[in-house]
């Protein structure tokens, strides 16, 4: 099957996916896709072995799930960001278990990428900037920017995270609840000498 053009929701705004393409096979014991790939956000989406098991009540499915060269721009903007602090363009791999008939609370692991990364106006960023007299600080271009997830539960744990420039270093973990809309991270920041000379010494 190949479609031109399909308008998901997303927060507020319809999120167009193109160019849809998937091979499907429909039986009395299940539903499988081996491949389906799209465009979305300026960059490309692969579904692989998706397997859906109609034998049992519950339906449960199986897929893996790849995204290549996302704007995150694009998708911030999609998604009503008002002060979107990443750019660059997103890189994920995903596997996914759940079942058909409670999607909402299927599991998965995964990692995250975002090339050409650079983190923009975040707060501590501002802050850094003003202290130091260093506006140039206010973007930052990062040389690594990546996590790895995984989502069981209706929470999305996040057990390493890392941001990487010349001047700062960022590693972290933390966890989101979806339902609630609550999360709790502990970050650790790590400056260059450049940076840290300019903090009294107590710091």
């Amino acid at each position: 099957i190949t479609c031109s053009s399909v308008d998901l929701p997303s927060h507020n705004r319809g999120l167009e996916v193109s160019d849809v393409k998937l091979d499907f096979l429909w039986r009395t014991e299940g539903i499988e896709i081996p491949s389906l790939s799209a465009k979305l956000l300026g960059g490309i989406i692969e579904v692989k072995n998706f397997k859906a098991d109609g034998a049992k009540a519950e339906w449960p499915f199986e897929m893996s799930l790849t995204a290549q060269d996302m704007s995150m721009s694009e998708l911030a903007a999609r998604f009503d960001a008002t002060h979107p602090i990443f750019e660059g363009r997103l890189r994920a791999q995903t596997k996914f278990q759940g079942s058909l008939l409670d999607p909402l609370q299927s599991s998965a692991l995964g990692q995250v990428q975002i090339l050409n990364a650079k983190l923009v106006n975040a707060p501590a960023l501002i802050y850094l900037a003003g202290y130091l007299n260093r506006p140039d600080l206010r973007t930052l271009p990062l040389q690594k920017c990546a996590l790895d997830f995984m989502l069981q539960a209706g929470t999305l744990h996040v057990p390493r995270l890392q941001a990487v420039s010349s001047d700062i270093e960022v590693d972290g973990q933390g966890w989101i609840k979806l339902a609630e809309q609550t999360q709790e991270f502990q970050m650790k920041v790590a400056v260059s000498q450049g940076i840290a000379g300019h903090f009294p010494s107590e710091i």
